[in-house]
């Protein structure tokens, strides 16, 4: 039974409690008699899921069924590279990940997808920031209102200072 054999041993895993709750669950379920079907309904997953957990958990136990499979990797940058780019991005306001891939790839010779290079930087310690758009469409009420006050100001001009303007009024 797997809410006698393996449910201390998920307890004191370490993991965060929810990285595995799912399968968990759904295996305290089998064990009261509940069928795969409806323990997938209960869950919002697909049947096969719940019997693939089951058939993982009794081929190979918990620590199979816990495991989360990704490996990570190693960072492709010395950490010498990472200081040297840390210091290079205190020093400056990147306006956009293209100037540090950029940087990166002469200084370095190695290449990042936007995606890589914000990772890269939240790993550092830095803060990555999509900048905001600005409206394309600029209000019509504040548009008049800088036509009546430039039109205020080039009067004012012209009359004290006799300015001469070419071109369109």
């Amino acid at each position: 039974m797997f809410a006698q054999k393996a449910l201390p041993h998920y307890e004191q895993t370490g993991k965060p409690k929810n990285f595995a709750t799912e399968p968990a669950n759904a295996l305290l379920l089998l064990d009261d008699g509940k069928s795969c079907q409806v323990i997938a309904e209960f869950l919002y997953l697909d049947d096969d899921t719940v019997r693939g957990w089951h058939k993982t958990y009794r081929e190979n136990g918990w620590d199979a069924l816990a495991a989360d499979g990704w490996k990570g990797g190693q960072s492709r940058m010395a950490a010498d590279q990472e200081a040297a780019l840390c210091d290079w991005l205190d020093g400056r306001f990147c306006h956009s990940s293209v100037e540090i891939r950029a940087h990166v790839s002469t200084k370095f010779g190695l290449r990042y997808s936007h995606s890589g290079c914000i990772k890269l930087l939240a790993r550092l310690g830095f803060e990555y920031r999509k900048p905001k758009a600005l409206p394309r469409v600029v209000s019509a009420e504040k548009q008049a209102a800088f036509m009546v006050l430039s039109q205020s100001f080039l009067s004012f001009a012209v009359t004290r200072n006799g300015a001469i303007f070419c071109g369109q009024p």
